[in-house]
């Protein structure tokens, strides 16, 4: 009966769940919370800067006008992110529209997910843990827009699925109700043994790196999100600079000195390749590797050589937010991963280098932590669900 649960799953999505599997049906996620509200605004910000900026150049009778050069680059930042505001808005409003074809069958061998493009089985004993996007407890109850994570072991072929918030009152509803459906695990009491770590840490990164990856090892890969922190405000002066430089007519060229021409070599130029340049230095050693997990450590690589933080003398695994301003961003919470040693420094790697949520990397850890992964053989204690 136990190999037949996914079938059982998706006939308890069409006609209803009963004793044995528990369906969600969907729920519609709220469109304007506070970033579909700032979605919204976005565009009517945007033109209220640009009417400003617009007015000056007109008051000043030159479209080179610092102040008015500054207005035009900041409503020009603010229209790149009305724009990419937008399209995340028309992603909410893709799945919002596209809810109701969503389900959740909770069977006690596992869990089948519904969504449009099909369905994700997973299975019971393959979940490591379930985390809600955030800070676990600070959360309001009321509808928002967030996801939850269902982590599961890595010899799975992938690390987490994301479930959208289409089911129960809230995220962290949902992600109680997953909770208590998983269940807890049963340890060995006593103290947690780990390995001996790597005597050469450098060589399995490098392996790892390459590919080859030991049984029990997981590779989180470096994430792209640290892109959106280039100098986009230098930029976008630079920009403006030159449509205001190319609007002056080639009379005006003529008598214009060295300024001009510099502040967009530097703008254009100069702050980027700079900015490159210490950017590439910095996540190069990393090969691509943002961190690694080993039965015996956790692993990472600065310019430095390999930082080594092992199970035993790992104090804790959190999250700090602190509030932040971009051009392109707007206000948003700058996340980092903070990983408490006993007997050494704390390490602070940002979330925007992580591959993947840093809730599904605290998972995980805490998994090694406890030595489930890799999975425990049939002379230790059972890590499945308990």
């Amino acid at each position: 009966m136990a190999e037949g649960w996914r079938e059982r799953a998706a006939s308890a999505l069409v006609e209803g769940g009963d004793e044995e599997v528990e369906v969600l049906r969907p729920e519609r996620p709220p469109l304007f919370d506070s970033e579909g509200v700032r979605a919204v605004m976005a565009p009517f910000l945007a033109a209220l800067v640009w009417a400003g900026a617009v007015f000056r150049e007109i008051v000043a009778d030159s479209p080179i006008d610092p102040a008015a050069l500054l207005m035009r680059a900041v409503a020009l930042g603010f229209t790149v992110r009305a724009a990419l505001a937008g399209r995340r808005f028309v992603g909410r409003l893709g799945l919002w529209a596209a809810a109701d074809r969503w389900g959740l069958a909770l069977a006690p061998e596992g869990l089948l997910l519904r969504t449009p493009r099909g369905d994700v089985a997973v299975a019971r004993e393959d979940v490591l843990g379930v985390r809600e996007h955030g800070h676990w407890g600070e959360q309001s109850a009321e509808r928002r827009w967030s996801g939850v994570y269902v982590v599961t072991y890595p010899d799975t072929g992938r690390l987490f699925v994301a479930i959208p918030p289409v089911f129960e009152r809230s995220p962290g509803v949902l992600a109680e109700r997953l909770m208590r459906w998983l269940g807890p695990r049963s340890v060995d009491d006593g103290p947690t043994e780990h390995p001996a770590p790597a005597r050469l840490a450098s060589k399995l990164y490098d392996d790892a790196a390459e590919g080859r990856v030991p049984e029990g090892v997981t590779v989180i890969r470096h994430g792209a999100a640290w892109l959106a922190r280039g100098p986009y405000a230098t930029i976008l002066l630079g920009v403006v600079i030159v449509e205001g430089f190319l609007r002056l007519g080639p009379d005006a060229w003529s008598r214009m000195g060295v300024v001009l021409p510099a502040a967009v070599a530097l703008s254009l130029v100069a702050v980027p390749l700079v900015w490159g340049w210490l950017t590439r230095r910095a996540i190069a050693p990393r090969k691509g590797i943002a961190l690694l997990f080993t039965p015996a450590e956790m692993l990472m690589r600065t310019r430095a050589g390999v930082v080594r933080a092992t199970w035993k003398g790992l104090a804790q695994l959190r999250l700090e937010g602190k509030p932040t301003w971009s051009i392109l961003s707007g206000y948003h919470q700058a996340r980092t991963l903070v990983i408490e040693r006993r007997d050494d420094p704390v390490i602070r790697y940002d979330e925007a280098f992580l591959g993947v949520p840093a809730e599904v990397v605290i998972v995980l850890a805490n998994a090694y932590r406890k030595a489930l992964i890799p999975r425990p053989g049939p002379d230790r204690a059972s890590g499945a669900p308990g």
